[in-house]
């Protein structure tokens, strides 16, 4: 092989060799199609790892660097969002764990006589009527009140009822045991809701929760016995 010859051939390899390790763009509008495709349905199942991925792959395949920085945004913008509604849920859970902590105070100091609990309670006028509930509500600050009912005749036979922002559970009534769940709405919002048994009250809960509102009841057996409508309920008969 001649010199000149040689020569002709080495300088288009290194030429080649030279381009890539240059580093030289691989743009693929194909490829780069796919990858902000994949990005986005990431980004819309909140999986932002793999999301952040195919953000990697964009960058090599995509020609437009706008669209790149755009697929930045829409991850950053994604993730803050997801961030934000778990602090909201965490501040409304926060909101009904100590709404319920403040049931069970209750049903502990009532649980024997519901009258020691019901401040200024509506009974039953005793010159029509002898036998009855009584009502009455406690006060909940930044909240709705806390419902109160017993048996005039037997003070046992208690109810307490409230209701709050957030996801309730039986468990921040003390030791459960759920005895039944079924799905049903409070005002309207589908929740899920627990019949529960309560050895530390010696007491039943019926709990409806969902992530934006909760009901929390807590009964006696007494009071069970004397209403047919939640015993209904509770049973699912």
């Amino acid at each position: 092989m001649s010199s000149a010859l040689g020569r002709a051939l080495v300088w288009p390899a290194l030429g080649v060799a030279l381009t890539v390790l240059s580093g030289c763009p691989q743009y693929d509008e194909g490829k780069c199609n796919e990858a902000v495709s994949v990005t986005r349905q990431s980004i819309t199942s909140k999986d932002f790892n793999l999301a952040r991925q195919w953000r990697e792959r964009a960058y090599t395949y995509c020609k437009d660097v706008s669209l790149r920085s755009t697929l930045d945004g829409e991850i950053t913008a994604a993730e803050k969002a997801q961030l934000d509604e778990q602090a909201k849920i965490d501040a409304r859970k926060k909101t009904a764990d100590a709404l319920t902590g403040l049931v069970k105070g209750l049903a502990l100091e009532g649980k024997d006589d519901g009258a020691r609990i019901a401040r200024s309670a509506t009974c039953p006028d005793p010159k029509e009527k002898k036998e009855g509930w009584c009502e009455a509500t406690r006060s909940v600050t930044g909240g709705e009140p806390i419902k109160v009912r017993y048996w005039n005749k037997e003070p046992k036979a208690l109810l307490i009822s409230a209701k709050t922002a957030g996801p309730a559970s039986c468990d921040a009534l003390g030791a459960s045991t759920v005895v039944r769940t079924f799905g049903s709405t409070i005002d309207g919002t589908v929740a899920e809701f627990k019949h529960c048994t309560l050895s530390e009250l010696g007491m039943q809960a019926l709990v409806g929760s969902s992530a934006e509102l909760s009901l929390v009841q807590v009964f006696s057996a007494e009071y069970l016995a004397k209403d047919a409508s939640l015993a209904k309920r509770v049973r699912g008969n």
